[in-house]
């Protein structure tokens, strides 16, 4: 097999494919799910902070592409915040780190981490 490698921009002045609709910060791939004639995938947020390891989660999203028999620099891809998020001193609630589809629907799975222990 080959792989082959898709970015926005050139190879001079490379970005990234996706980015936090809301601005701050970068999107971090978690996984992903073809549905029908829909892709869909799911990205974790971060952004910076003067704090060790010097980032934090933001929240996570859900990028649904309609297009994504084309080529990937040329999708067309509908952002939305993936509800039930939470970053708090004693641990993250992050939904999207895997999906799965089966009988018709799209099973998205979290994880709920506990720092208090």
């Amino acid at each position: 097999g080959k792989i082959d490698f898709f970015w926005k921009g050139d190879d001079q002045h490379p970005e990234a494919p996706f980015r936090p609709p809301d601005g701050p910060g970068w999107l971090w791939p978690m996984s992903g799910q073809r549905v029908g004639d829909s892709l869909f995938l799911f990205f974790g947020q971060f952004v910076p902070t003067d704090s060790k390891p010097g980032f934090e989660s933001a929240a996570c999203w859900l990028f649904r592409v309609s297009n994504p028999e084309g080529p990937p620099g040329e999708w067309e891809a509908k952002p939305f915040r993936v509800p039930f998020f939470a970053h708090t001193r004693n641990g993250d609630l992050t939904f999207g780190v895997a999906c799965m589809a089966w009988g018709g629907y799209l099973y998205v799975y979290g994880v709920r981490e506990d720092w208090s222990r």
